[in-house]
């Protein structure tokens, strides 16, 4: 093993490291916001303030599918 690999590995390394912190940085700074939401949500269950859901059994009836 030479120079060149052993800093090409260290870059490579740091590199990833650097990365990994970034995307948790991001997915914990999520969080917080993350919580109100279901925090929200339940209360809005509770309170009976969630809309009724029309479903619909044959989704492609209203035109959104592909004409044959």
């Amino acid at each position: 093993m030479n120079w060149d690999s052993v800093i090409l590995t260290l870059l490579g390394a740091f590199g990833a490291v650097t990365i990994l912190l970034g995307q948790l940085t991001d997915v914990l700074g999520k969080v917080p916001e993350l919580i109100r939401a279901l925090h929200a949500v339940r209360e809005a269950w509770r309170d009976g303030d969630v809309p009724e859901v029309d479903e619909d059994p044959d989704p492609g009836s209203q035109g959104g599918g592909q004409a044959t």
